[in-house]
């Protein structure tokens, strides 16, 4: 998906939820993770693009494939996202790819 995103002008940022933990995988044992830590994980990253000054904080979107799909889809939930980072900041799209 970067590739194609890039080609028409649109930066991409991909999150690891699992280097900064010291987890190489998760396939054996998605506790590791979860999916609460992931979805903050996704607003932190949010938080972080939306104060760079080349970044237009009102158009950043969310995709992800997998349990990415989830946090996409868990990172609209209004109540979450104000528990986080406050009213007035959240995603302007969501693409949750094939969650499960």
């Amino acid at each position: 998906m970067v590739p194609a995103l890039l080609r028409e002008g649109i930066g991409s940022f991909i999150a690891d939820c699992y280097r900064g933990r010291g987890i190489g995988s998760t396939a054996s044992d998605r506790r590791k993770v979860s999916k609460a830590a992931r979805t903050v994980d996704a607003l932190m990253a949010l938080e972080a693009l939306a104060a760079h000054p080349k970044i237009d904080g009102n158009r950043v979107g969310i995709a992800g494939y997998s349990f990415g799909g989830i946090v996409s889809y868990e990172s609209a939930d209004r109540r979450t996202v104000e528990t986080v980072l406050g009213p007035d900041q959240q995603f302007a799209a969501h693409l949750p790819v094939y969650p499960s």
